[in-house]
């Protein structure tokens, strides 16, 4: 599957994100050990007060910081489940919908085939955070046709987040990992 050419300038992008947030957590400190100071050795009422408002959103600032970590956190989970687990995942994916549906053997390697892509698609989404990966991996390549009904890639998707999440992917990345399956299967409808 070709990445597609608008991504590839977003991927500099999120890169700088995440070190910027690794470092953004120093940088905070500094600056709520300089204000602490300002307080102590200031004694203007307005002065304390607006110190300590921006102390305030400073604080609330870190916060926002620390949950965008988390959730890069979190998808960073769910990648490297998808990374080290896409053929195996489609291949059992598609072998459960050509047993329930009683399909051909080379159903399977085309369920087998887009699944992977599919899952490949989800991996980048997740990677940039984005799941608008999903709408320009659609916009860009609108003449794919599925040789099969719909329905059954969506089957093999459901399977996937259902059946085979693992363990070690707390609720919160199963449930990150499935608002991207979900937003997928919608673009297939």
């Amino acid at each position: 599957m070709e990445i597609v050419p608008a991504i590839q300038y977003a991927v500099a992008g999120v890169a700088a994100i995440r070190e910027f947030l690794k470092e953004s957590s120093n940088l905070i400190d500094s600056v709520k050990e300089l204000i602490d100071r300002l307080l102590q050795s200031t004694s203007c009422k307005e002065d304390k007060q607006q110190l300590r408002e921006l102390l305030k959103k400073i604080e609330e600032s870190e916060e926002q910081r620390k949950e965008l970590e988390e959730l890069i956190s979190l998808s960073e989970m769910c990648e490297m489940w998808l990374s080290k687990n896409q053929v195996s995942l489609a291949n059992q994916a598609a072998a459960v919908v050509v047993s329930d549906h009683a399909l051909k053997d080379s159903d399977k390697s085309e369920i087998s085939e887009r699944i992977t892509d599919y899952l490949y698609l989800i991996h980048s989404a997740l990677h940039w955070g984005r799941p608008n990966v999903i709408d320009l991996h659609f916009q860009e390549n609108p003449s794919i046709s599925l040789r099969l009904p719909t329905i059954y890639y969506k089957e093999a998707l459901n399977f996937i987040i259902d059946k085979k999440a693992p363990s070690y992917l707390s609720p919160e990345a199963t449930e990150i990992a499935k608002a991207y399956f979900e937003y997928l299967m919608k673009q297939l409808s």
